[in-house]
Formats: structure tokens, C-alpha cells, sequence
């Protein structure tokens, strides 16, 4: 696992040997304002464009930032404009806000997300076992820990 940027809101880990990129937002996103989601944000873009993994695993179960909703026509230009499609499944963990969920469900059907298998799950076990399917068995999940031995896979 390498960890490829990290900011007080988002962590990018990628892990060569699966092919995938982990996407974590953190409890901090609660004090993130407009221009520093947009900054993170197009940061991800970057990267997911540079290493074009086969796999996303998007945890934003701890992600609070309140202006997320409002962001929907910037998010799908910014989408369209730039994200390269690299991916073949997408998981993405989602809080249990259901203003999130909605927000999620609406970003991903109106970004071309509709492409790649994408989908949403409550848990990392679920959304773990969806992206590695038979190579899950080999490690194991530690739900406490943010920044995630959760895929460190050998």
C-alpha cells in the first residue's frame, strides 16, 4: 500500500498489486468549506486519471461536509470534463445520512458512473468482498482504524 496524498479531509491509498485505489473522507469534512472539497476533489481526479486502477473502494461513511448536495452540476462537469473511466467496480461506503445516500445515488447516475459497476453498501466487509471477491480471505477488516490496513492485501 502506498499512500499517494493525504490532506485533513481526504486520503488516497493505492494498492499496486490489486489494481485499486482506496478513497477515504475523513470526520474532518464536517469543517471543510466549498473551495477545499472542490480542491480534494479535483486532487482525486488527478490521481485516479494517473493510475488508472481497475478498482475503487470510496469510503465516505465518516464524510459530514453539508455542502456535498449542492455541488451536483460542478461535480458531474468536472466528471465529464476530466475523470478518465480506468474503473471496472466502484464501491462506495455511504454514512447513514439519508441526504448523503440521495446525494450519492444522484451523483453517480448523472456522472457517467452508469459506465462502470458502481456500487453503494452500508459496510466495508460487504463492499470489500465486492471489489476482491476470493483474495478477502487472506486479510482482515479492523473497523477502527481510518486510515485502512483494511486492504493491505500481500
Amino acid at each position: 500500500m502506498k499512500t499517494i496524498y493525504e490532506s485533513s479531509f481526504l486520503i488516497l491509498n493505492y494498492y499496486p498489486s490489486l489494481n485499486l485505489m482506496e478513497i477515504i473522507w475523513t470526520p474532518s469534512t464536517h469543517a471543510m468549506q466549498r473551495a477545499q472539497y472542490q480542491s480534494d476533489f479535483l486532487t482525486f481526479i488527478k490521481y485516479q486519471n494517473q493510475y488508472k486502477c481497475e478498482k475503487m473502494f470510496i469510503d465516505e461513511s465518516q464524510f459530514s461536509f453539508k455542502g456535498y448536495s449542492t455541488l451536483h452540476d460542478w461535480l458531474s462537469g468536472v466528471l465529464a470534463k476530466h475523470a478518465e473511466y480506468h474503473a471496472k467496480k466502484v464501491a462506495i461506503i455511504v454514512n447513514e445520512d439519508v441526504l448523503h445516500r440521495r446525494s450519492v445515488r444522484k451523483m453517480v447516475n448523472n456522472a457517467d458512473l452508469r459506465k462502470v459497476n458502481t456500487k453503494l453498501f452500508n459496510n466495508r466487509e460487504e463492499a470489500k468482498n465486492y471489489l476482491l471477491g476470493d483474495k478477502t480471505s487472506n486479510f482482515k477488516l479492523n473497523n477502527n482504524t481510518l486510515v485502512s490496513s483494511l486492504l493491505s492485501y500481500k
